[in-house]
């Protein structure tokens, strides 16, 4: 199924991006291929790159109207507050990440927004990931994952073990990054999102 944008997508993908012009097609194709049964927005925040970033992604927004768009800084705001900028754009009632050196293999999105719809309590989800070098080549996984679920003892107890780029959450829950007033790493992220559960 293609993707497309309309006035309601379902899912918003928040690809974050600084001088990743050798990185940066793989992963928003990575999205946009995706085979998934929801309307998309692909929203690419390049943080004033100075390498061509965004001249590539001017080209992937021609072949994609209406679904890629990119929003480019006028000054440097650093990685959470590209982030945070995103994140109020996003329109989509689920929000997923993408650092745009990373990408998705088929089926991902799918599998995370069936998830999901099934577990309306869940305020995010995650995937185990590749570790592959600059030609491709798997390195190994990501991460031992141990268990299924997590909460916030959990975090607290193992540290920083969840993707980024693999998180699918719930948009009501993005106020508890847009309140963060200084810069900020993914733990700490997960860290809220687990809090706001309990």
């Amino acid at each position: 199924m293609s993707v497309a944008l309309d006035d309601s997508p379902e899912i918003s993908v928040c690809v974050l991006t600084w001088n990743q012009a050798g990185y940066i097609r793989q992963a928003v194709e990575s999205v946009v291929s995706q085979a998934v049964d929801a309307k998309i927005e692909v929203l690419v925040g390049d943080d004033c790159s100075t390498d061509g970033t965004d001249e590539v992604v001017r080209a992937i927004e021609l072949e994609f109207p209406g679904v890629v768009r990119l929003v480019r800084h006028p000054r440097q705001l650093g990685a959470s507050g590209n982030y945070q900028k995103l994140l109020a754009l996003a329109r989509g009632p689920l929000i997923a990440h993408l650092d745009g050196d990373d990408y998705w293999l088929p089926g991902k999105l799918q599998k995370q927004l069936d998830f999901m719809r099934a577990n309306p309590d869940c305020n995010a989800v995650y995937t185990n990931a590749h570790v592959v070098d600059s030609q491709g080549k798997c390195l190994g996984l990501f991460n031992d994952v141990p268990s299924r679920f997590f909460d916030l003892p959990s975090l607290l107890v193992r540290g920083n073990f969840l993707n980024m780029s693999s998180m699918l959450f719930r948009a009501n829950q993005k106020i508890l990054l847009l309140e963060i007033s200084e810069a900020f790493i993914d733990y700490r992220a997960h860290l809220r999102f687990a809090r706001s559960a309990n």
